[in-house]
């Protein structure tokens, strides 16, 4: 942080590995300048320390809290802030937990979420996949590989109890206090199928992904259309995104150690959740129309 207490120096904002630190999360959220597009869940939003430094204007509609010209990461909510003005995107996902984690309590920067979300903001939430690749249990492991290496429906219901139930109550904590107008629910990407130095070698290979990345690819696509129905709010509307439309694991540039969004694959990324939230409002602006009509 800096020296003023509500201005946010960007490099410390950017070097803590778990996340933004919660203090300059808080100064974001006091009265932002518009609707807030906040970021909950995992390191699929938090891909600040896969990407290098850049010296420049930071983008965000809240500029002006940050010291200027300081030494800035194009993450994922650099690239939804540029693409999408409409909007705020406030980054409280944290690079390297899990749904397990939350089940008592939420983390810090979930509580921000929680006590700042007004009612035109949208929440855009990746969570689960750090269950299954950082810290799996046992059950989650053999659910897995059942999954992989037969067409059986042995293990789906425990992934779906992952990305789906445990994702419901995850969702109702966050917005228990304001119901915002929209929440999205994200699917996981496809790793990367190119061959490559990789933190999660161990698990590609044992997942037959190197050999055969279609079966893994098909397990994420049964889990992620199993799970979305699970997760449903009174009041709010629900709509899902499935990252895996756009790093489908083909493009090598997409990614950082075959598992982590890139620069560019953030960028994809952002310009999906961008083109989501903006269909939604499309549809629902059309049923608001007609309904008066009537």
């Amino acid at each position: 942080m800096s020296s003023n207490p509500s201005t946010i120096d960007t490099e410390s904002f950017y070097t803590t590995y778990h996340g933004h630190p919660p203090a300059a999360l808080k100064i974001l959220a006091e009265n932002p300048p518009k609707p807030v597009i906040w970021l909950v869940g995992d390191s699929t939003l938090d891909n600040k320390y896969w990407i290098p430094f850049t010296y420049q204007l930071h983008p965000d509609r809240h500029h002006s809290r940050f010291l200027t010209y300081s030494p800035i990461k194009r993450d994922v909510s650099y690239w939804l802030n540029s693409l999408y003005p409409r909007y705020v995107t406030i980054n409280c996902a944290v690079e390297a937990t899990t749904v397990a984690q939350r089940r008592k309590a939420l983390l810090p920067h979930d509580r921000i979420v929680r006590d700042h979300i007004a009612a035109n903001d949208v929440l855009v939430v990746s969570i689960g996949g750090n269950d299954v690749a950082l810290s799996p249990s046992l059950r989650t492991i053999f659910s897995v590989l059942a999954q992989t290496y037969t067409s059986s429906r042995f293990g789906l219901k425990h992934l779906v109890s992952i990305f789906g139930d445990a994702a419901q109550q995850y969702v109702t904590r966050l917005v228990e206090k304001q119901h915002p107008s929209l929440v999205i629910i994200c699917g996981l990407y496809f790793p990367d199928r190119n061959p490559g130095p990789s933190w999660a070698s161990l698990l590609l290979r044992l997942l037959q992904y190197n050999s055969n990345p279609e079966k893994l690819q098909r397990v994420i696509v049964r889990v992620f259309e199993a799970a979305a129905s699970r997760v449903a709010i009174p009041g709010v509307r629900v709509v899902t995104l499935p990252f895996y439309s756009v790093l489908d694991g083909i493009n090598t540039n997409h990614y950082v150690q075959r598992i982590e969004p890139s620069e560019e694959g953030g960028k994809a990324m952002a310009k999906l959740m961008s083109d989501t939230i903006e269909k939604a409002l499309e549809q629902h602006n059309s049923s608001a129309t007609l309904g008066d009509r009537r």
